[in-house]
């Protein structure tokens, strides 16, 4: 187990403490074998992420620079760019510390960690895949709740997949039920595995 001395990379998540952004990333990084991150929760929005990162400078870890990395792992939600330039309006600021950015699904469309977590999905989810996505078809058809974006019609798609067979371990069930080994996750692997080698080479 890695004690706190050794940690010398922070992820920064929209996640609160028992969040799924937090659980699947820390799956992931076990699952990986990657060591010396600790992954740090706001409150479950993107706007308490800018807040945190605006007070980085005042955090004792960045002025006794004894954390080397800062990875922050948001979701995309509508547009890329704008998400990127939200993030690195503040972040450009920062100095004596690598900074890198990985936006849900997968670092360059719009979403969020509920679409990736639909493509991570078995194959034997298909069926009830098709079932999730007739619902959303029908409430299409009949001009019920037509005003959603893309972004957020993927995120409850996701939701109602797996609000069954136990709507009581959501989060839980995500966990069991992900592949952590599918290639679609590579980049964001890829990305902390280069923090880490960037601080120790």
């Amino acid at each position: 187990m890695t004690s706190h001395q050794d940690i010398d990379t922070h992820i920064i998540t929209e996640s609160t403490f028992s969040g799924v952004d937090k659980k699947f990333l820390n799956k992931l990084l076990e699952t990986n074998n990657i060591n010396n991150i600790e992954i740090i929760t706001t409150n479950g929005s993107i706007h308490d992420v800018f807040k945190y990162l605006n007070s980085v400078p005042k955090l004792r870890w960045y002025t006794d620079q004894s954390i080397k990395n800062l990875l922050i792992i948001v979701d995309t939600d509508e547009n890329f760019k704008n998400r990127l330039q939200e993030i690195k309006k503040i972040t450009d600021r920062l100095e004596n510390i690598t900074v890198k950015i990985f936006l849900f699904p997968d670092n360059k469309n719009p979403g969020s960690l509920e679409t990736l977590l639909w493509d991570l999905l078995p194959e034997d989810s298909s069926l009830k895949k098709d079932c999730v996505n007739q619902y959303f078809q029908c409430l299409n058809d009949k001009s019920i709740d037509n005003t959603m974006t893309e972004n957020n019609k993927s995120k409850s798609k996701f939701r109602v997949f797996m609000a069954s067979p136990y709507p009581d371990r959501y989060v839980d069930s995500i966990l069991d039920k992900i592949d952590f080994t599918s290639d679609k996750l590579k980049s964001l692997i890829k990305l902390a595995n280069l923090l880490l080698m960037i601080y120790r080479t």
